[in-house]
């Protein structure tokens, strides 16, 4: 699995082609899939498209507590403070 280095790629991380590098591997589309996806899109600040795909993880895994610290993360990054409050508490 590739990483990015947040802060050398921050706001340069084009949507299409993590989706399209994603994709193209032969992984099952598993709640660890969806959620390592996530991770790189919250790195890169995609933070909308990064809740989408946390939220995905979760419906294939419910227990899956790195996808609901990622998603009090992102909308933390949004400025939703209270969400990401809710979303930390029950990734404890």
């Amino acid at each position: 699995m590739f990483h990015f280095n947040t802060v050398a790629y921050a706001g340069y991380c084009p949507l299409d082609t993590l989706k399209a590098l994603a994709q193209s591997s032969d992984l099952l589309r598993s709640e660890h899939w969806y959620t390592g996806l996530a991770l790189v899109m919250k790195d890169c600040r995609l933070y909308g498209d990064a809740i989408e795909h946390f939220e995905e993880a979760l419906m294939l895994d419910s227990r899956g507590w790195v996808a609901m610290e990622g998603l009090g993360i992102c909308h933390a990054g949004r400025g939703d403070y209270l969400k990401a409050i809710d979303w930390t508490q029950k990734a404890i």
